[in-house]
């Protein structure tokens, strides 16, 4: 697809109406953001209507489908370009070589800095090994108390480029089962470091523990351990909303199976028996609702319309906020009912006063921390709104090809709801803003915050 092919406008046409009616069907956020943002649906309608009219080449089509995505800024809602044509047997390429390296693998190293404290004259810095991964230290808030900083960067095991490099030391062909390895052992490292920081501070007695979030960017389910290992291992996760769709259909059916299987095995304990039949009764009421019918055709000229947003008793964790203490070792279930990827956490927690300094470049995972621990462990947010990524996508997410144009629309089919029912693609707002980069300010508000509490 080139500026210089003839355009076919009817053909463009089409793909509009085809993007319009998968959006209105599978995308998680759109009633979210169209109320959030107060998004004229119909008049962004008719403004790419009117584009699409006017264009004089596939590219100026193109752009008018990409101006309706970017309207929702969603940074998990994309317009990919079309697949790669299927090359015949005659011409199919050799079998890839496995990857050799931590950059073969996706690594790449996070761009680290010192907290943004870090710039004041009354900031220490801790000064241990695993600085090189969290930096952390201690602020002098007055003549009787200190603040503990850490600052993480990212919380994507892809970020540490350096860990893998340890779990990986020579090239070597790795293929899947080897890959997941090294992604688990960097998983596992960056936990026991972000726990030997937590437990630092905790010694030296701070009054109270500032994450740095700033610039933070997001990455993986790692966010949920790191969020246990800050606040402790009871902190819940999130509920988690989903689309009624054939995909959540799908995915709910899946686990409904697992779970049968595992109630009619003869040698199963009776409370794990009690925890899968609470969690059957739960998978079979979110399937009765993915199942549920849904007309929402009219969305898009302003019409009222049922909400696509799902909300069950699902966590971002499975079927359980919280770790249970039952072993779920052996159960093809374990998973769906609790699965961050690393188990166990730390057996950590600060105790004590807890904040989270954010901005408008924090995004997705780094989003869920904020949340998690302002939600779950009364932390108090400071910073700028961050930016708005919400949950993103499960087992793929939910994508569409536009039939003339082969354009790839990946949407969104899960949201992270917040304690108060709302969906955190709106953005995590602070509890006290501030200004980005003044420091003194924050100083100040840090120290009359920790006044407050006495």
């Amino acid at each position: 697809m080139t500026a210089a092919q003839a355009i076919d406008t009817k053909q463009w046409l089409a793909d509009h109406a085809q993007l319009k009616a998968a959006m209105a069907a599978g995308y998680a956020n759109l009633d979210s953001l169209k109320a959030g943002r107060r998004l004229d649906l119909a008049a962004w309608d008719r403004r790419t209507l009117e584009a699409l009219e006017q264009a004089r080449s596939d590219r100026e089509a193109k752009q008018a489908l990409e101006a309706l995505l970017q309207a929702f800024g969603d940074g998990h809602l994309r317009l990919l370009p079309p697949a790669p044509a299927a090359l015949s047997v005659e011409k199919a390429r050799p079998t890839e070589p496995a990857p050799q390296s931590c950059s073969d693998l996706g690594y790449r190293k996070a761009r680290m800095r010192a907290p943004a404290l870090a710039d004041l004259d009354a900031y220490t810095p801790l000064g241990s090994a695993d600085d090189a991964l969290f930096p952390a230290g201690v602020l002098r808030l007055d003549a009787e108390r200190q603040l503990g900083v850490i600052r993480i960067a990212a919380f994507g095991e892809d970020a540490y480029l350096a860990l893998c490099e340890r779990q990986l030391p020579a090239p070597k062909p790795c293929d899947r089962a080897c890959a997941t390895e090294v992604w688990k052992g960097v998983g596992r490292e960056l936990s026991e470091a972000l726990a030997r920081q937590v437990a630092a501070l905790q010694a030296r007695q701070v009054a109270a523990l500032l994450i740095d979030l700033t610039g933070n960017g997001g990455g993986t389910e790692w966010v949920e351990t790191a969020a246990r290992i800050v606040a402790g291992p009871q902190l819940a996760s999130p509920r988690l909303g989903f689309v009624r769709h054939p995909h959540w259909v799908k995915r709910l059916e899946t686990r409904l199976e697992a779970l049968r299987a595992d109630l009619e095995r003869p040698d199963l304990a009776e409370p794990l028996r009690a925890l899968l039949i609470s969690a059957q009764t739960q998978v079979q009421a979110a399937l009765n609702q993915a199942r549920q019918p849904c007309d929402r055709s009219g969305i898009w000229q302003g019409e009222a319309a049922c909400e696509s947003l799902a909300r069950a008793e699902l966590f971002t964790t499975g079927h359980l906020a919280v770790r249970p203490s039952l072993d779920l070792q052996g159960l093809r279930s374990a998973r769906s009912l609790f699965s961050p990827p690393y188990a166990p956490e730390p057996e950590i927690g600060f105790r004590g006063r807890l904040a989270v300094l954010v901005d408008r470049r924090t995004a997705s995972a780094a989003e869920q921390f904020a949340a998690m621990l302002k939600d779950g462990a009364g932390a108090l947010l400071l910073g700028e709104r961050t930016l708005g990524a919400g949950c993103g996508y499960t087992a793929g997410g939910i994508q569409t090809v536009l039939s003339h144009s082969g354009l790839r629309l990946r949407m969104p089919d899960c949201a992270r709801l917040r304690k108060d029912g709302s969906n955190e693609v709106l953005g995590v707002a602070p509890d006290l803003t501030l200004p980005a980069q003044r420091f003194d300010a924050l100083q100040t508000a840090l120290t009359a915050w920790l006044s407050e509490s006495r």
